[in-house]
């Protein structure tokens, strides 16, 4: 059990690392590569940018990209905590709202989904 509980950890942190700077996502930035040079070359690396440019451009990246970068974004839906802005922009409405919500499963993106109309947003 804690093998898989370390296990978990170190994919969450790979995956936060790799949603804030596509060059640790090997993975996605070797799909993605192309597209980069192409769309996204006078874009900085890092807080997302890179990810943002080319969801700008999605209707015309390649489908391997496409995919890889879904694959990112379905990451990131799953669980807050691979997603480094949305942590840092809303651990003061986790912390009031969503306490004693666990992690993952999307659980505490519903939870802020639910309470988006309240006061202490």
């Amino acid at each position: 059990r804690i093998q898989q509980a370390m296990c978990k950890d170190e994919i969450l942190r790979f995956a936060k690392s790799g949603a804030s700077n596509i060059k640790f996502a090997p993975t996605v930035y070797a799909k993605c590569v192309d597209d980069v040079h192409t769309f996204c070359v006078d874009v900085k690396p890092g807080g997302g940018r890179v990810h943002n440019c080319l969801f700008k451009h999605r209707k015309d990246i390649s489908q391997d990209c496409a995919a890889a970068e879904f694959q990112n974004q379905a990451i990131q839906a799953a669980d807050i905590r691979a997603h480094p802005k949305a942590m840092q922009v809303c651990a003061s409405s986790i912390d009031k709202l969503c306490k004693d919500v666990h992690m993952g499963e999307g659980r505490v993106w519903a939870c802020l989904e639910q309470a988006k109309d309240s006061p202490e947003m």
